[in-house]
């Protein structure tokens, strides 16, 4: 279960945790609407495979990109993605210039 009060940083706590709530509903709105629809195109077995693929896609991500943080304060947290944010940025810098 995600607990959203206890993954921000304490200085950014109530508005992050409201913004990820508002994506979660506005998510959750977006697949109701779409689902009718997208079933009746393309049927129901081809629905769930499709979703199957996005759970895969994400389990690919927050493998890939996402790192550990079991164990650690939030402050540590905090430090741990800074660092990973420094490492994007130099890579991105790098990739600018070349």
């Amino acid at each position: 279960m995600n607990r959203p009060g206890e993954v921000f940083p304490t200085s950014v706590r109530g508005q992050a945790a409201a913004t990820g709530a508002t994506v979660d509903w506005l998510a959750n709105f977006a697949l109701i609407e779409v689902f009718p629809v997208w079933m009746g195109a393309i049927g129901l077995d081809w629905v769930l495979v499709c979703f199957a693929g996005l759970c895969l896609m994400a389990i690919l991500f927050v493998y890939r990109f996402v790192p550990e943080t079991k164990g650690h304060s939030v402050e540590e947290i905090t430090r741990i993605f800074d660092r990973e944010a420094e490492k994007g940025i130099t890579a991105s810098a790098a990739a600018d210039a070349a």
